[in-house]
């Protein structure tokens, strides 16, 4: 006689791992459906109230899983904060019912040792169409789970094939990204030119980092940088461009250009204690002058920063350009009190500007006001002739855009400074 008692876990008096897979093996012939369910913000309860508390919420939680539950269902404590649900014959929407119940019935404010306790639950939901293994199974609700809480938590995700090949390709990037960074081979870099519609030259250039991977062709920056970020892999590689637009930069002095470089930098990077001797090494091993250094941001990575390290920046003689200005959390106030030399406008206000008057009174404003806080406008993204008439009639000094120019490499933009 097998006996289930000795498979639960003490704590919730639930199942554990093993006798889920016998349940499993019983049920697999039939329609089944598997929820991976994760408590929300476990953790913070654990460090603000202790595990004491943490360990009350899960059997409080517990308990409401098990009482949403008929015969043909059953749940499973997982691990840490984890739960599995597994439905036997029962049609999807007896599913999102029951899921729906759940999370209403977790999403109240409740008292555990006179505390007051807040938190939501996750979910992710497989169903299979096929015969698959029970590890397979869990895996793929798990997976659901994962986008449930990136979408903002507290709401359940049903698992989908895009959801599986967009989770393989992000470790096998990884793994690719790795190997690219060690080797140093794959990366390179491309300027795109600002042109001064007053001077009629390009005085400057904003550095992009672009990745020709073997197996993946060319892969866009805002699928590898979030990447790099996230493994940390930034520093190594954000040392790396920069040693390659140093040489660039040299490379350009030597011909007589002298035009400013628009540096992307990472705040985690600024973070490094070590960033700027590195920096100091490079330019003095490139003879590199720093005053044409300006270091891009955007608002919010300026604002996550330490103000000790923004004045570093500005001590060492470098310049902060704020980057994407008009998008997001975009404030004036921020503009005034941040030590900010340049102010680049995103492509979503020029986008508007042919047909939106309050665009164009925007940008107006933000011309006036950089004035008065001695800060350049550079204005991004500008696509036509159109565009770049209306700029200048309000007042645009610095124009960056296809219009103008695509981003190219050294050489072909030496030719561009040759003729302009």
């Amino acid at each position: 006689m097998y006996d289930k008692n000795y498979h639960y876990v003490k704590l919730m008096e639930q199942p554990d791992r093993r006798y889920l897979n016998k349940y499993y093996k019983e049920n697999k012939n039939k329609e089944i459906a598997l929820v991976f369910l994760d408590i929300d913000n476990l953790k913070l309860i654990n460090d603000a109230y202790g595990h004491i508390i943490g360990d009350e919420v899960l059997i409080y939680i517990s308990k409401k899983l098990i009482n949403s539950l008929d015969d043909n269902s059953m749940v499973f404590r997982f691990g840490g904060d984890e739960f599995i649900l597994i439905f036997v014959n029962k049609t999807k929407e007896d599913i999102q019912n029951c899921i729906e119940n759940i999370m209403s019935d977790a999403n109240k404010v409740f008292r555990i040792n006179n505390k007051e306790i807040y938190t939501t639950v996750s979910a992710g939901i497989y169903i299979p169409s096929r015969k698959e293994s029970l590890e397979e199974i869990i895996r793929k609700a798990n997976i659901a789970m994962y986008h449930s809480k990136q979408k903002g938590k507290n709401r359940y995700t049903f698992f989908n094939e895009d959801m599986d090949y967009a989770i393989k390709k992000k470790a096998d990037l990884i793994i690719e990204l790795k190997k690219a960074v060690e080797e140093d081979k794959e990366f390179y870099v491309v300027y795109q030119p600002i042109y001064n519609v007053k001077s009629r030259k390009i005085e400057a250039v904003e550095a992009l980092a672009r990745w020709n991977n073997n197996k993946y062709s060319e892969i866009p920056p805002s699928e590898f940088i979030p990447l790099l970020e996230e493994t940390g892999l930034i520093e190594k590689f954000g040392l790396n461009i920069i040693k390659r637009i140093f040489r660039d930069i040299d490379s350009l002095t030597k011909k007589g250009f002298d035009i400013r470089f628009n540096i992307n930098v990472s705040p985690i990077q600024l973070r490094n204690n070590d960033f700027f001797y590195q920096i100091n090494t490079l330019m003095k091993k490139y003879g590199i002058n720093i005053k044409n250094i300006f270091f891009e941001l955007t608002e919010t990575q300026i604002l996550n920063l330490k103000e000790d390290k923004i004045n570093e920046v500005i001590e060492r003689g470098a310049k902060i350009a704020l980057d994407d200005f008009g998008t997001g959390y975009s404030s004036i106030i921020n503009v005034m009190q941040l030590p900010i030399s340049e102010i680049k406008i995103n492509k979503f206000i020029i986008d508007k500007i042919e047909e939106d008057e309050k665009a164009r009174i925007l940008i107006q404003a933000i011309v006036y006001i950089a004035g008065k806080l001695r800060a350049e406008v550079v204005v991004e993204g500008v696509e036509n002739k159109k565009q770049y008439d209306i700029l200048k009639k309000l007042g645009i000094k610095n124009i960056q855009g296809y219009f103008i120019s695509k981003p190219k490499r050294v050489e072909d933009l030496i030719i561009d400074l040759k003729y302009t």
